[in-house]
């Protein structure tokens, strides 16, 4: 699992922000790393391949100090189509970038070609948003894997990921459940603070998650549980502002088109507004 890892750049410090994370996993992970930027063909008159290449071979040299293997590729067309077709063509099993982290009805209109590869990607996606994220400057970035739980399937695909991630980078494991308290307006109408929850409700959200933690326990990792309460993306943004050096895994829903400009997504919300790496898995995603 995760032995090639594409991390698209594009000559900005906001895209080599993910560069510290990537640099920590592929060299516990043994894996390679394919650093590649695409230049848009409206600009290929002011960008010059030769020097894209040789920056990314500069980012290269620095991977190569730290241990890291990679290699570096360069392309002309859409940045978003071309990630894809590239993690493709070279075998990557995750793709690792930075994004802003605009509001979701100007990234929904304007588009973002990380919210696109996060939607379309057949692979995991680890998406890093600037927003509130701070350089990181030292030597293990992460200290905790946060698992998000909702009792459904889709989600529970997740966990092989976080077990052998857990595993391999001698990670704790944090699973959370949220007990969802409101609607699509509750910020406007109502204040999810003083809505109390069935009881009943909690006590099987708590077994859920119990037994998902044993099991998990049983494969030898250290695990912890917290059930929360309220909407599943602000209770989600606000536990993970509250532990920055952990590492979130969500799995995505995989709604398209105006259903998910009007719905939102958890995992694209969370990746935009909490300013720490998520890892985003497709609906098909398989360890």
């Amino acid at each position: 699992m995760f032995k090639k890892v594409l991390v698209p750049l594009d000559r900005s410090e906001l895209a080599s922000e993910i560069l510290p994370y990537v640099s920590w996993l592929a060299g516990r992970l043994q894996a390679k790393v394919v650093l590649m930027s695409s230049i848009s063909p409206s600009r290929g008159s002011e960008t010059s391949e030769a020097d894209v290449k040789s920056e990314l071979d500069r980012v290269g040299d620095a991977l190569a100090n730290l241990g890291v293997r990679s290699e570096s590729v360069v392309t002309k067309g859409d940045p978003a189509e071309e990630i894809l077709r590239v993690a493709q063509l070279e075998g990557c099993d995750i793709i690792a970038m930075s994004t802003h982290g605009r509001s979701s009805l100007g990234r929904g209109v304007m588009g973002s070609v990380t919210d696109q590869v996060v939607r379309r990607s057949p692979i995991p996606t680890l998406a890093l948003s600037s927003q509130h994220h701070e350089d990181v400057k030292h030597s293990r970035p992460l200290a905790k894997i946060v698992l998000s739980l909702d009792g459904t399937p889709r989600a529970e695909k997740a966990v092989p990921y976080v077990e052998e991630l857990a595993k391999s980078l001698a990670l704790d494991v944090l699973l959370v459940r949220v007990i969802d308290t409101g609607g699509p307006y509750v910020g406007l109408l109502e204040d999810t603070r003083f809505i109390k929850v069935d009881p009943e409700i909690k006590a099987e959200a708590t077994a859920y998650i119990r037994e998902v933690a044993r099991k998990m326990t049983a494969q030898g990792l250290n695990v912890e549980w917290k059930i929360l309460e309220g909407t599943p993306t602000e209770s989600i943004l606000r536990l993970v502002r509250e532990t920055p050096d952990d590492l979130m895994v969500l799995a995505s829903r995989g709604h398209a088109g105006l259903t998910r400009l009007l719905e939102g997504s958890v995992a694209e919300t969370v990746v935009r507004g909490s300013g720490r790496p998520v890892l985003v898995l497709p609906q098909d995603a398989a360890v």
